[in-house]
């Protein structure tokens, strides 16, 4: 019996693909400020207020309003990530490691985790060597950079609400 279950989970770790748990990610980036926004929607009608009134009137609401929206950003540097994985490591070395920071310091540990399955699954731990002499100049290198800078802020802004 264990051994059946033992090759069950052998059978389902080799079928989880790099691809996938990006897939995945991307879908939760995705889902999670729909969520939110339905909460909002909820919330004015409850209050019979608008839609933003909670963001405009209480800065809690405000933070989380941009943590969420940027989270569509970040669906789509993932998506990114996934269809340049084979063509440019030294992007995709540098995007997972901007987008792991931003979301451990904005404390969607969901996420994490599953960059962090990334990293194993692909590179095997090895991202420390990333090659900045192949580094292209991406637009898509901006957006990390604008995703993390956003991450900072909100987590700064978050410290001196609560």
């Amino acid at each position: 019996m264990i051994a059946l279950v033992l090759n069950k989970l052998e059978e389902i770790k080799m079928k989880v693909t790099s691809d996938w748990i990006l897939s995945l990610t991307e879908k939760i980036f995705y889902i999670i400020p729909c969520l939110f926004l339905g909460y909002l929607f909820l919330l004015s009608l409850e209050t019979k207020l608008g839609i933003l009134s909670p963001v405009q009137h209480n800065p809690i609401y405000t933070a989380y309003f941009i943590t969420f929206l940027s989270f569509f950003f970040c669906g789509f540097l993932t998506r990114q990530i996934r269809i340049l994985k084979d063509k440019d490591e030294a992007f995709v070395k540098l995007a997972t490691l901007l987008l792991l920071a931003s979301q451990l310091v904005m404390l969607n540990m969901i996420c994490a985790a599953m960059l962090i399955f990334f990293i194993k699954k692909e590179f095997s731990w090895d991202i420390r060597h990333i090659p900045f002499r192949q580094l292209k100049w991406r637009w898509q290198l901006a957006l990390c950079f604008y995703i993390a800078t956003t991450a900072f802020m909100v987590f700064i802004v978050r410290q001196m609400i609560l």
